[in-house]
């Protein structure tokens, strides 16, 4: 089986974080975040999460995850001392590994 031989004519971003950018429940915002790059050691990079309401810079922990599933490297990190809350956007930087990649998640309450 070839899941992951890349003769597949989708999309192939240089990049994809988790959560993405955009809106997302405010449940997965306060889960792990991972950064996944197509080129590069993303375990080398930083990611800094930043509360747009107030300019506070918010904890986070470096998770190790294991390698082998996928064409891409990854890192996670875990909020650190903080929840998600709904109506706040928060401004992920990731950076150390490669350019740096800069993106916006807008927490929503869902029923």
């Amino acid at each position: 089986m070839s899941s992951f031989d890349g003769s597949g004519a989708g999309p192939s971003p240089d990049w994809i974080s988790f959560p993405p950018q955009g809106f997302a429940p405010t449940e997965i915002v306060s889960w792990a975040w991972t950064v996944h790059l197509k080129v590069g050691d993303p375990t080398a990079g930083t990611l800094a999460v930043t509360r747009a309401s107030d300019g506070a810079t918010l904890k986070m922990t470096k998770l190790p995850l294991l390698a082998g599933y996928g064409s891409y490297g990854a890192v996670a990190f875990r909020p650190n001392g903080w929840q998600a809350a709904g109506g706040e956007t928060y401004r992920a930087t990731f950076s150390g590994a490669g350019p740096t990649l800069s993106w916006d998640v807008k927490a929503v309450d869902c029923p």
